[in-house]
């Protein structure tokens, strides 16, 4: 399944991750972004993945946020994981969007983040909620804000069974 990584702020696309993702099936693609100095960061990625035929979204922190508002716009599925969702930060704002077409999103969250408190990313996935939107939380605990390597292969595996369940559900 041709799947768009999408990195968090001040990071870069890691290639440990990438691997995981893609021994787990996944056809994996990433842009290096620099948000920062690309206020264009939303549009480019839609772009790509259309241009792409990206079929699903994984991305962390500022980019699980990306690939929160980018499966609404182009309705993929997505697993964000620690997203930057409930942040109040001047360069984190909603992108405009031409509808709310999300289907399913993922999201895993470490119990002891201390960059993004995971409650109140509760609390948004819980206002978010509709008829038409599937929203799965898992809580990791133990985990923080960069989740370790054996925890993010768990996710990844999460996330692709979930998925599958949410797939053999709707057809």
């Amino acid at each position: 399944m041709k799947t768009l990584w999408i990195h968090g702020m001040n990071a870069s696309p890691n290639e440990e991750k990438i691997a995981t993702m893609k021994s787990h099936g996944l056809e994996v693609d990433a842009l290096h972004l620099d948000y920062g100095k690309e206020p264009r960061s939303f549009e480019i990625l839609r772009d790509h993945i259309i241009k792409n035929s990206i079929e699903f979204l994984v991305g962390s922190s500022y980019g699980g946020f990306l690939a929160f508002w980018l499966s609404e716009e182009l309705g993929l599925p997505c697993l964000i994981i620690n997203p930057a969702l409930s942040m109040r930060l001047q360069q984190i704002t909603r992108p405009n969007l031409t509808g709310l077409r999300s289907k399913l999103c993922l999201v895993a969250l470490g119990n002891d983040d201390d960059k993004i408190d995971p409650k109140r990313t509760q609390q948004f996935m819980e206002q978010d909620r509709r008829d038409s939107k599937t929203i799965v939380v898992k809580i990791w605990e133990g985990e923080g804000h960069n989740f370790s390597p054996k925890a993010f292969t768990e996710i990844i595996k999460w996330g692709l069974e979930e998925l599958q369940k949410f797939k053999e559900a709707n057809h």
